[in-house]
């Protein structure tokens, strides 16, 4: 995979932007540790194994802020060009990534996004968001620490409403190794909320979905989560979660749908 330059992966052109995270990837090659803000414990469920199948996981809630209107039917959308068929038109911008990862702004300390030329369609015209975790830490206190982070994009909401999410999520295999041992890292759609407009001010809760441990098949998840009253504004998380101590992990993302539905 290429850092701002061109190369190739598994015989299919990637493109991968660094923006603010070239000094985490200088402590990843010396390795020096990151921000110990970063660093969460093994409760958070991400170094588990979730079951996930190529079959719809339902997502679960994992901040306060779920649907109390039950499990409903989603449409089953690829997102392979320009047009959008009836039911499947999304909150996000490019939830295809058609040619690009435009939209999708890779979050700080150790995240890159990148660009991919396969697709869960297996569509040549299209193609996925590449996600890499490259916090490492060898210390003592990263033991059992695990580190949380993804691509975003930010979308204005409603408080009181309901909104319903799905994406594809691919895992390339033969990962894990790290520090001592061989480790084991998910990925997952996710939500932070916000009680400013795009994305400012505090948080006010967040969603997580199903962790996806399963590799080298496509896997399909969905779920539904409603806004805070206090929120205006929401965080798309497509998110990873690698234990401190597994060098690096990357996760492939398609086909990213957000709808509204319900009212207050």
């Amino acid at each position: 995979m290429r850092h701002s330059h061109s190369s190739q992966t598994c015989g299919h052109t990637v493109r991968i932007a660094i923006g603010s995270v070239g000094l985490s990837l200088a402590l990843l090659a010396t390795g020096c540790g990151v921000d110990d803000r970063t660093l969460l414990t093994s409760a958070t469920g991400a170094n588990g194994t979730s079951g996930a199948s190529s079959t719809p996981s339902p997502l679960s809630d994992g901040g306060g802020a779920g649907s109390d209107q039950g499990p409903q039917p989603l449409p089953r959308c690829f997102y392979l060009g320009a047009s959008v068929e009836p039911g499947c038109e999304t909150l996000v911008k490019n939830p295809g990534f058609g040619s690009n990862a435009a939209s999708w702004v890779a979050e700080p300390q150790g995240i890159t996004e990148g660009w991919l030329d396969v697709d869960a369609k297996d569509d040549p015209h299209s193609g996925s968001l590449v996600v890499r975790n490259l916090n490492y830490k060898e210390d003592v206190e990263a033991k059992d620490g695990t580190n949380g982070g993804g691509a975003r994009q930010c979308v204005p909401i409603t408080a009181g409403l309901t909104y319903d999410l799905a994406a594809d999520i691919y895992i390339p295999m033969g990962q894990g190794a790290g520090f001592e041992g061989q480790y084991v890292s998910v990925a997952t759609m996710s939500v932070f909320y916000y009680e400013g407009v795009e994305c400012s001010g505090r948080t006010v809760s967040n969603f997580t979905g199903t962790s996806v441990d399963t590799t080298d098949e496509w896997v399909h998840v969905e779920g539904s989560t409603t806004a805070p009253k206090e929120s205006l504004s929401m965080a798309v998380r497509l998110a990873t979660y690698k234990p401190f101590r597994q060098i690096m992990f990357e996760a492939h993302f398609d086909n990213v749908f957000v709808r509204e539905r319900g009212t207050p």
